[in-house]
């Protein structure tokens, strides 16, 4: 074929254009494909890599150099011929867009089952028309049986990324959109930017706020008892069973009458199954396998595997220490029971939404999610130790978050991306969504100038324990490894299943390795009747792998 030597020079010419400033969709993960896949970040995270010169990715074990060139080719022409074409991140063609300039009648925003965030952004209607003068609609939609009206952006929870993406109703955010906006782009936190917002080769969506996991810990009891913040899952569990001893927290100040969970997480409906993943991520996701959840052709569930039971079983043995009323709370209980001094230790992120005022008593540190003291290596199916005074870190991406993109029918994407870096904010200004619940601080500036992180966290949290959450993003953020949760269509039946799985589990109504065996099978039940491949290869794009 005479085609390959031209296609050749012009994949050259776009990696040479690649080196610009901006950071471009897919730069991230076509490094981790390389030969030296993630440089002093994967060997300081998972010193398993520290006595190898380079350490070769793998897809279930298929690992090596040959292998992953042949696979950067073809991702490469594949983001060739999405330019020739310019398919979208779906199976659909966008629709004929207007001429680049021209001025929009009126652009619709269509935020999708998040009314309290849809209120919050009609509110701003008019300040946009008055910088624009381009009418402003904002819609609360729901994905109930409906499909999206034809708004020009869409707002969404992260995990619905893969499905809008799989029916075709979102564009891919290139290179060429983006490239008006490269200050607001490259203030995005890397992480969050290139592998949550991506569905297989493309970004295809803007983050508006995608919390991550932290640990609130009770400073002032830590102090007491002369122990140290947890960097381990073994240390949180330690710190949790001294903070079971009441006698010991009476005379460290703590009310004999007041209700109290020594370590409290988010385990009602519809965050149980989340907390799973949260505590299995650094237990689960080995550096050279990037299938965590499924194997990559098989499709079988992993979630009966070791390393999930192993965090079951921590998490049922934690939850078990309190009463079971602390059981049914969500993200937002569980950070006001620890202001109000309820708990020692808590599993959530700061909210704007949080409370105003906390018990006099508490002080608080935060701290990054517990890691890893081993790793499962799912080859070898044994247990890998961490070296002395190390851990595996690895953040769950995708728990919550509001995501914005463009829709497929949209017929002024620059006049609708406008809007959606205009949400986002400038640096040094506050971003707009900072009062959604289900948002986190997702600006790298916000991380530097403690004033504008102050807009995302609660009223409560002094400027201290603030400058404390910064750090623990930093280091969560630096982290050479990340697992994104599961975006597939049906995930909410699949979540689902893990959800009840966890709870029946907690309530002692099945072991935790019954009750992930008998998930793993639902699972199995529900990607068949969804269709193998199908399921299979939304996987591969929720994994950012190619076709």
């Amino acid at each position: 074929m005479v085609v390959w030597p031209h296609l050749l020079k012009v994949i050259r010419k776009k990696q040479e254009e690649r080196g610009s400033a901006l950071s471009v969709p897919g730069r991230q993960t076509m490094h981790t494909m390389g030969d030296n896949p993630r440089g002093e970040a994967v060997r300081w995270h998972f010193p398993l890599a520290r006595d190898t010169a380079e350490l070769g990715r793998a897809v279930d074990g298929v690992a090596g150099r040959g292998f992953y060139s042949l696979v950067g080719m073809v991702v490469l022409a594949g983001l060739l011929a999405a330019l020739l074409t310019g398919t979208g991140c779906g199976p659909r063609q966008a629709e004929k867009q207007q001429p680049v300039g021209s001025k929009p009648a009126r652009l619709t925003v269509g935020v999708l089952d998040d009314s309290r965030l849809a209120e919050t952004l009609r509110s701003y209607e008019g300040q946009w028309q008055a910088e624009t003068g381009i009418p402003l609609e904002v819609l609360a939609l729901s994905l109930q049986g409906q499909t999206p009206v034809k708004a020009d952006v869409l707002i969404f929870r992260s995990a619905e990324l893969g499905p809008l993406a799989e029916s075709g109703l979102v564009q891919p955010l290139g290179e060429e959109k983006l490239r008006a906006h490269t200050a607001a782009w490259t203030d995005l936190v890397e992480m969050l930017r290139d592998q949550e917002g991506r569905w297989g080769q493309q970004v295809c969506a803007v983050p508006l706020g995608s919390p991550v996991l932290v640990c609130y810990c009770r400073a002032d009891l830590l102090d007491r008892l002369g122990l140290r913040p947890p960097r381990t899952w073994e240390d949180y569990l330690q710190i949790a069973e001294q903070f079971r001893d009441r006698s010991r927290l009476a005379a460290a100040g703590l009310p004999k009458d007041r209700p109290w969970a020594p370590a409290l997480e988010p385990l009602a409906a519809g965050w149980a199954g989340w907390m799973l993943l949260a505590h299995a991520a650094s237990y689960a996701k080995h550096p050279n396998y990037y299938s965590t959840l499924f194997e990559m052709e098989s499709m079988r569930p992993r979630i009966a595997d070791p390393p999930f039971l192993r965090a079951l079983e921590e998490l049922v043995s934690t939850a078990k220490w309190a009463s079971p009323d602390f059981w049914e709370m969500d993200p937002d209980q569980v950070r006001e029971r620890f202001w109000r001094g309820e708990c020692g230790l808590a599993l959530c992120w700061p909210s704007r939404a949080g409370p105003d005022k906390a018990a006099p008593e508490v002080k608080c540190t935060i701290v990054p999610i517990p890691g890893a003291s081993a790793l499962w290596h799912p080859g070898e199916g044994k247990w890998v130790p961490a070296p002395k005074g190390e851990l595996f870190g690895t953040p769950l991406l995708g728990i919550s978050g509001r995501w914005a993109a463009l829709h497929t029918h949209c017929q002024h994407p620059e006049a609708a991306l406008e809007l959606i870096f205009w949400l986002v904010g400038k640096q040094g200004t506050e971003p707009r969504p900072a009062v959604c619940p289900a948002t986190a601080v997702f600006r790298k500036s916000d991380l530097k100038d403690l004033p504008r992180l102050q807009a995302w966290v609660e009223p409560a949290m002094p400027r201290q324990t603030a400058q404390q959450y910064a750090d623990a993003l930093q280091e969560t953020f630096s982290s050479g490894q990340w697992l994104v949760a599961l975006r597939i269509p049906g995930w909410q039946e699949y979540m689902g299943v893990l959800d009840e799985a966890v709870r029946a589990a907690v309530r002692g109504q099945q072991t935790p390795q019954q009750a992930l065996q008998e998930a793993a099978e639902k699972w199995q039940a529900i990607t068949h009747r969804l269709g193998l491949q199908h399921q299979r290869q939304a996987y591969r794009r929720n994994l950012a792998l190619p076709d």
